[in-house]
């Protein structure tokens, strides 16, 4: 779906080049199909023509991170007005955290996300992430099973986490 979704916007950026929301829209799908360099010169033009900054800074920091330029993404976040946008902001330096091997700084910022935001599913994706990390698969699973509760069926982020649901039942060990 992919390929389809590229194509489609391709079009509209054929009709309205400077549309802000076609590039942004590309970073989304380049970052998701995990080509973050595409999905970088995609938001960093989507900002050129207008994208406001809090608008595109979580995907454009999660990009930055994918692309091993995490330290850039948290000196960002120490200069712009980011409050309302806390919960991503704190799944964002989760995820930094995370990479990082710095695990209890990654599971608090994910339970910060989630106790900011109980309904959002990539909250619990993050704090399931760490926990996997961090060899606790029963956490893991829990907090993933909750994500897919939380998100609404026969979507594409539907579908991506129950992949993801699935890979993480395959690490775990078979004596559980």
């Amino acid at each position: 779906r992919v390929p389809e979704a590229i194509q489609n916007l391709e079009k509209a950026r054929n009709i309205d080049g400077s549309y802000q929301m076609v590039p942004f829209l590309f970073a989304n799908i380049y970052q998701e199909a995990g080509q973050p360099e595409k999905a970088l010169l995609e938001i960093e033009n989507a900002f050129e023509l207008g994208l406001p900054k809090l608008a595109g800074f979580p995907v454009w920091g999660f990009i930055m991170i994918d692309l091993g330029r995490g330290d850039e993404v948290m000196q960002a976040l120490r200069a712009e007005d980011i409050e309302s946008m806390k919960a991503i902001i704190f799944r964002l330096r989760s995820k930094y955290y995370r990479l990082r091997g710095e695990f209890p700084l990654a599971l608090r910022d994910a339970e910060q996300s989630v106790a900011l935001d109980e309904t959002d599913p990539l909250g619990y994706k993050e704090m399931a992430e760490v926990y996997l990390a961090m060899g606790r698969f029963d956490q893991a699973l829990q907090d993933m099973q909750r994500a897919l509760e939380l998100t609404m069926p026969e979507t594409f982020a539907r579908r991506r986490l129950t992949e993801r649901l699935k890979e993480m039942q395959s690490y775990r060990s078979p004596s559980g």
